[in-house]
């Protein structure tokens, strides 16, 4: 009979994590949730493998911006979004998006690999940018001013992203919206 209580223990330990969304709370210091957002994708997260805090100095359009940490002048290109460019639909709102879920506010960078910076054809720091425990990354993809994008993987948050754009696709925000102009 008692054989059912080490699975109730792990199962409530579970469940407070998932709830509480903050480890301090279950005796796990030193790892952030991430993404956030209520996806059902948590991924425990070191804090070291932040980096920052990071000040945002201007937002360039929808996937990227350029930030001062600890050293010069960064420019990043956020992962797992492509926003649209300058000439398509929904260039404006994307940027505008992004500059509401970082403004000119301190953020933290997450790389994909922990410990290898990995820099696009333009030479942009690839990373996922939080704003205090928030994804912006993830958070796009939600608010639908970007598609998850897969081209070059799935990566470290794929059921989150997923879950995103499929949230975003069935309340039709953003992109998903039904166009203004055939």
């Amino acid at each position: 009979m008692r054989s059912w209580l080490p699975l109730v223990a792990v199962s409530a330990f579970v469940v407070a994590l998932l709830v509480a969304g903050d480890p301090e709370a279950v005796g796990l210091g030193g790892l952030r949730c991430a993404p956030s957002g209520g996806h059902d994708a948590w991924t425990l997260v070191p804090e070291e493998e932040f980096i920052g805090p990071c000040r945002v100095l201007r937002v360039i359009d929808g996937d990227t911006l350029d930030v001062a940490c600890d050293g010069p002048e960064e420019r990043i290109r956020l992962l797992r979004v492509d926003t649209p460019e300058r000439e398509e639909r929904g260039y404006g709102e994307a940027r505008d998006a992004l500059r509401r879920l970082v403004g000119r506010r301190e953020v933290r960078l997450l790389l994909e690999e922990p410990g290898e910076p990995v820099r696009d054809r333009h030479g942009r720091l690839l990373a996922y940018v939080y704003q205090g425990e928030r994804n912006a990354n993830a958070e796009l993809v939600r608010l639908g001013w970007s598609h998850y994008d897969e081209r070059f993987g799935a990566g470290r948050f794929g059921r989150a992203f997923r879950a995103a754009e499929a949230e975003a696709r069935a309340a039709e925000r953003g992109l998903w919206a039904e166009a203004a102009d055939p």
